[in-house]
């Protein structure tokens, strides 16, 4: 797919600042900054993404436990708690 100005995915910061260079005569250093830019904010969606994975893992591990209590070890506690304090038959 060939890169046009009027895609919608185009960074609108990266037009501006192309527009602006092209006036000015300084693309190359508009360009240099803008790869910069670019690269500190992949930088940054990356560290964020990888902070946020253990949270998620830690969530995870969590409702898995909740649902192995209630599902096992509840019932049959509740079994024997009602088992043991059953009223004497006589």
């Amino acid at each position: 797919m060939r890169w046009s100005p009027a895609h919608p995915r185009s960074p609108t910061l990266l037009l501006a600042m192309i527009r602006s260079a092209e006036g000015t005569g300084s693309i190359d250093h508009a360009c240099a900054r803008m790869a910069t830019y670019y690269e500190r904010e992949h930088k940054m969606n990356q560290q964020v993404g990888n902070s946020l994975m253990y949270p998620i893992i830690l969530g995870v591990l969590i409702v898995g436990v909740i649902a192995i209590l209630m599902t096992f070890v509840l019932p049959r506690s509740s079994n024997r708690c009602l088992t043991r304090w059953r009223p004497c038959r006589s």
